[in-house]
This record gives C-alpha cells, sequence and structure tokens, in this order.
C-alpha cells in the first residue's frame, strides 16, 4: 500500500497517515540481491590483484581500475574483493629478498654502508 504512493507522499507522511510505525514498512521490504558480478570485470580484478603481489586493496584496486577506464567505489570493490575471496598480502618484506623485515627489540645492520 505503501509502495503505491512512495511518489506522491514520502514514507514518513504515508506510515503516519496509515497509523504504522516505520519500522514496520522497512522490516516488512523483501531484502535485494547484490548486482551480478561481470565476468570480464572479475577476470580484470583478478589479474590486477595477481599482478600486483595480492598486495592492493579495495583502495588500490579501485584506483587501478580507474586508471583503465572502470570506475569503482572501493567499498562495491571491498564487497567484491569478500565475493571473489581475495585476500591482501600483509608481509611483502618476507617475500622480497631486498627488503629486511624489521622487529622492535633487535639491531639490524646494513651490510651496504
Amino acid at each position: 500500500m505503501i509502495d503505491g504512493v512512495r511518489g506522491a507522499l514520502s514514507i514518513r507522511h504515508a506510515c503516519s497517515v496509515l497509523g504504522v510505525a516505520r519500522s514496520s514498512f522497512y522490516a516488512k521490504r523483501k531484502p535485494t540481491l547484490p548486482p551480478a558480478i561481470d565476468k570480464d570485470l572479475e577476470l580484470r580484478i583478478r589479474a590486477l590483484h595477481k599482478e600486483h603481489r595480492d598486495a592492493l586493496g579495495a583502495r588500490g584496486l579501485s584506483k587501478e581500475l580507474k586508471i583503465a577506464g572502470v570506475f569503482i567505489g572501493r567499498h562495491r570493490m571491498r564487497s567484491l574483493i569478500k565475493t571473489l575471496n581475495l585476500a591482501t598480502s600483509t608481509n611483502l618484506c618476507a617475500l622480497s629478498s631486498r627488503h629486511q623485515a624489521w622487529s622492535y627489540g633487535t639491531e639490524h645492520t646494513r651490510s651496504s654502508l
């Protein structure tokens, strides 16, 4: 009933006229499904993720796609990352031979000095 007058009245006003709490209106709504992921977009995200050694998160991936002409916000990218089960590697120092992993309480010397 309220959906029929949505354009003419606000939800608040329609609920007050009918004597229904707004929370009841929102509780009865059917949940919407997230939009399906385009297969081409999924392949691009996976390729970028792999190209950057699993180091890019939502912000980095959305920036890289923006450079390529695909505009996806970081919040949507965060949802896509969860949907695609992509994990971000957090310890890149251990992966690279050029970098030394630092820990507190130990002294490190550089051999090149």
